[in-house]
């Protein structure tokens, strides 16, 4: 089972569609795939899973970055609301623009608050790996 923990920017970012809701207003917790709920059994309006956040609703399947594949990932969404509270591994930056350009400036920006080396990448460039091609960046 595939997670990923992100802020409500991520859901919105990615445009997931939402299945249902549990009902619960905005706090911490998890949106799952189809295949997730029903890997994990649980129905439209159960809110316990065993991570210690509620589920949050389901949004419809999706694969992870090669449609071609088979077999669906189960993924499970954890939404934190306050950013502090997070401790991301991955970023995801929407830009407008040139994005060589933001690519740059995003990479002069981690560099210079991290003092580590930029490994960003554009997610049309992993997408086109797992098809064996390139991307138009």
């Amino acid at each position: 089972m595939q997670m990923f923990e992100s802020d409500p920017a991520f859901f919105t970012m990615l445009g997931f569609e939402v299945l249902n809701r549990t009902g619960l207003a905005a706090t911490d917790g998890y949106w799952l795939d189809e295949t997730a709920k029903y890997e994990l059994e649980l129905g439209d309006h159960d809110v316990e899973v065993r991570l210690g956040n509620p589920v949050l609703g389901t949004v419809k399947n999706f694969r992870l970055l090669n449609i071609l594949r088979p077999d669906v990932d189960a993924v499970l969404m954890k939404i934190v609301q306050d950013s502090d509270n997070l401790v991301p591994w991955h970023t995801l930056v929407e830009v407008q623009g040139n994005p060589n350009t933001a690519f740059a400036n995003v990479r002069d920006v981690y560099e210079r608050l991290t003092e580590l080396e930029f490994e960003g990448r554009f997610i049309e460039d992993e997408i086109s790996e797992g098809y064996g091609t390139s991307s138009p960046y």
